[in-house]
């Protein structure tokens, strides 16, 4: 698996672009790969992405099982590297994975988009009219306590518990522009909800670990969220 550190730059028109627009960005990263346009290819090559703030601006992550070629990127869409970096950067992560252990414990990051199914029961009715949403459709976590519950639950069959945790209040939710008839944009069709965790956890089982550090977690992989990073 690659591993890429983009800098964006944002005096790019191309980066203002697609930092407000998820579906840009995707299409943006999927552009790196081979075939990288056609329908079910980021599951294929199991590409995942997660935008998050540098001490120099915009950074973005993507990993992906096949190699990228990032020459393609708009003119002026990355920033100059500082001296004794690349940009972007590029490396590979089997190695470091192959150590893992049952009872390690590592840092982590993942920004997520915490969701459950809207129930069918009439308890629930109010709650989903309120949201717009069918029965069995996914309802945005808004707690804490929900999103943390969450998260536990997923690390059950992920291969890790969580020894601790902080999610950053301040990451917005993300919202996407769709294309509509005639081809006019209207921002804010869809809406995610995101929430960005840091922390800690223990690896419980290690091939179930590899499953989620490759496949993801959670939903909306191809808007920016489902990347898990690790770190001793």
């Amino acid at each position: 698996m690659f591993l890429s550190r983009l800098m964006l730059d944002v005096r790019s028109r191309a980066v203002r672009r697609d930092i407000a627009d998820c579906q840009g960005l995707h299409r943006t990263v999927m552009s790196a790969f081979p075939n990288g346009v056609g329908m079910g290819a980021r599951a294929e090559l199991k590409i995942l992405h997660r935008l998050e703030e540098g001490p120099a601006g915009p950074l973005l992550y993507v990993q992906s099982e096949a190699a990228p070629d990032w020459s393609g990127l708009p003119a002026g869409y990355l920033l100059e590297a500082p001296m004794g970096l690349k940009n972007p950067g590029v490396r590979f992560l089997d190695a470091e994975w192959r150590t893992l252990t049952v009872g390690d414990r590592l840092h982590f990051r993942l920004r997520a988009n915490p969701t459950r199914r809207a129930g069918t029961d009439e308890g629930r009715a109010a709650l989903r009219a309120e949201a717009g949403v069918k029965g069995g459709q996914r309802l945005g976590l808004r707690t804490d306590a929900e999103r943390v519950d969450w998260l536990v639950r997923k690390g059950q069959t992920a291969g890790f518990v969580i020894a601790g945790t902080r999610m950053d209040p301040q990451v917005p939710d993300v919202r996407v522009a769709t294309d509509r008839v005639g081809g006019v944009r209207e921002p804010g069709d869809l809406q995610f909800s995101s929430a960005t965790f840091d922390g800690a956890l223990v690896v419980t089982a290690v091939p179930a670990l590899l499953t989620a550090l490759r496949d993801g977690v959670g939903s909306a992989k191809a808007y920016g969220f489902g990347l898990l990073s690790v770190a001793r």
